[in-house]
């Protein structure tokens, strides 16, 4: 029976199983628990077993059967209410359809060497762990749902009323279903991407071992305005957007900290003893004025607020850490371009600052005005290979904006 080979695929991962009828009793590392499947399940689960059909591209993230492909896809815009079901159709009868993942998706993931059991086994811990003495000697083994066990994306699937060859039926599926979701941007301003077209990968780096979260009340009121871009970049979906809103922290700091360091050097020379109205003093003010303009730029500016703000020692010590963490000197020797330019931050007192300033800046100009310097093929485009190049560098610019964000609290 199809059930039985469905509950020996556990095995591999350390589970003994046994069936009786619809449902399943496990025992794992002494932790023992049921499940029980439901007529859907048990028709998906002999569907899948007994056919051949099926054939699961992990690369571009979607099933492809006889009769049908179904790409992965995510959410963009957010929203309170989700409507989890949209079709739509045409004259010759073929049928697009957004929805949860089918059954007979979520089981071939499941029995792939993909799928990542670890979920499913932290998972089950934490029901055994609330459990208390008595209730296990009352009720040796709990309930676990059957659904619970699987991934569950959201899909859009094209299913033709005739039947074409695998080929063509990728092919035409993914531009139909690319073609709908533009239609339910436009028509609900539901906004939806194939999983597959999201080439620029994020970059997870432990620095620390994860400790049980603080909860006391800060004693430190911090700035709204800043707080509300670093929300939106906590927030992005995107890289390119989380990037520019960290920016936007520091940046919000560029006139206050220039005028600071001018109203300063100015103050020098007006309250010195010997200043009055002479044309040498009255000049060599004017002399600081004119060079304070002439080096105002955005990343002297940058390099200003940073400088003030941040200890150039901790920041080399952050991107080393983070160096050390991945195994490779991805800031201080990248082997990349950086959009079009070779940029490195030498971890070395005195020039840390000036670096990171300007690498960051040269992302953010790549950002907003690539298109006008550089090749389209260097261009920042949504889900392309070079939102990975921003997202290595994210990081960085996270840690200079909570640093800000940190000083300017009061």
């Amino acid at each position: 029976m199809s059930i039985n080979k469905f509950a020996s695929d556990f095995e591999r991962f350390g589970f003994t199983t046994v069936v009786k009828d619809d449902i399943i009793e496990f025992d794992y590392e002494g932790i023992q628990f049921y499940t029980e499947i439901d007529e859907d399940w048990l028709k998906a689960i002999n569907k899948v077993y007994k056919a051949k059909q099926y054939e699961i591209d992990f690369d571009s993230k979607f099933q492809v059967s006889n009769l049908d492909v179904e790409f992965q896809v995510f959410k963009l815009t957010p929203s309170y209410v989700f409507k989890p079901y949209f079709e739509f159709s045409d004259i010759k009868g073929d049928k697009v359809f957004l929805s949860n993942m089918s059954k007979e998706y979520q089981l071939n993931l499941f029995r792939s060497d993909e799928f990542n059991i670890k979920r499913i086994i932290e998972r089950i811990r934490r029901r055994h762990e609330g459990r208390t003495e008595r209730i296990i000697k009352k009720r040796p083994l709990f309930h676990f749902r059957f659904d619970d066990f699987f991934l569950n994306f959201k899909t859009i699937t094209y299913k033709p009323k005739k039947k074409i060859d695998r080929e063509k039926l990728i092919k035409t599926g993914r531009e139909k279903s690319k073609s709908c979701l533009f239609k339910l941007a436009v028509s609900e301003s539901e906004c939806w991407e194939l999983r597959e077209t999201l080439k620029g990968k994020g970059l997870h780096i432990p620095l620390s071992i994860e400790e049980e979260t603080d909860l006391t009340i800060p004693k430190t009121q911090y700035e709204d305005d800043l707080v509300g871009f670093y929300k939106i970049a906590k927030s992005s979906l995107f890289p390119s957007q989380a990037f520019l809103s960290y920016y936007h922290v520091i940046e919000y700091n560029f006139l206050k900290v220039s005028d600071e360091e001018l109203f300063n050097k100015a103050k020098s020379i007006i309250n010195a003893t010997s200043f009055n109205g002479e044309y040498k003093n009255v000049n060599k003010l004017l002399s600081i004025l004119q060079k304070h303009e002439k080096n105002l730029d955005e990343t002297s500016m940058f390099r200003g607020v940073i400088k003030k703000y941040i200890d150039e020692e901790e920041l080399i010590n952050f991107i080393s850490e983070i160096e050390i963490s991945v195994g490779e000197k991805m800031y201080s020797k990248p082997k990349e371009e950086v959009f079009g330019e070779r940029l490195s931050i030498r971890l070395e007192k005195g020039h840390t600052i000036g670096n990171t300033a300007k690498v960051i800046k040269h992302i953010r100009n790549s950002l907003v005005h690539s298109s006008d310097k550089y090749t389209r093929e260097e261009c920042v485009v949504p889900f392309s290979e070079s939102e990975t190049i921003v997202t290595k560098y994210i990081p960085i610019v996270k840690f200079l904006a909570e640093k800000v964000i940190f000083a300017c609290g009061k």
